[in-house]
């Protein structure tokens, strides 16, 4: 798994927990990832960055949240809402993911 590349972006409006997710997400040997904590920014990021998992935190708001679930849809961006429960709890969301990504090759 930590093996996998991955491309995330992070969104989270609490600046020391987005720090912390992001440290999370970047643990990979072929991680990468982006930190935003506006949720008005956040589509504008996915657009411009190559993204393939989106991890949605604390500050998620509508309509921003619809729009963005329509977006990443549209775009192949998978979405893993995760509002905290541990580092062991977001590492099987990611897994999760790949094994879903790895049935439908």
């Amino acid at each position: 798994m930590l093996h996998t590349p991955i491309n995330f972006v992070a969104f989270n409006t609490n600046a020391p927990i987005l720090r912390i997710l992001v440290r999370i997400l970047k643990r990979g040997a072929s991680w990468e990832c982006i930190g935003v904590s506006e949720i008005e920014k956040l589509q504008t990021t996915l657009q411009n960055t190559p993204t393939d998992v989106l991890v949605i935190g604390v500050g998620g708001k509508e309509p921003y949240l619809s729009e963005l679930e329509a977006y990443c849809a549209n775009n192949d961006i998978h979405i893993i809402h995760h509002y905290g429960g541990g580092s062991g709890l977001l590492f099987n969301s990611i897994q999760a993911y790949l094994d879903q990504k790895e049935q439908t090759r």
